[in-house]
């Protein structure tokens, strides 16, 4: 529910609220875009109260040179959201 509470919230403020697939995993893909999804109040209505999410998740640890990739990922989402 505090997903869902975020998603609302930060729509209406007017942000793009937007989520990665598959966690850790999509955030380390090669095709990060392929792995956005907008994150909309309806789809936050549609996940409360449920024990996982809509996107998916990892559950593998990360090595160093992943969290190198994800982080410079991160930097350059900037420009998708603009």
């Amino acid at each position: 529910d505090f997903l869902a509470d975020t998603i609302e919230e930060l729509t209406k403020l007017g942000y793009r609220v937007l989520g990665v697939r598959n966690g850790f995993t999509g955030l380390k893909s090669d095709n990060l875009e392929d792995n956005l999804v907008e994150l909309t109040p309806e789809i936050a209505a549609s996940i409360r109260g449920l024990p996982s999410f809509v996107l998916g998740s990892c559950r593998k640890e990360l090595k160093d040179e992943d969290v190198v990739k994800i982080l410079k990922k991160i930097g350059g989402a900037a420009s998708l959201i603009m």
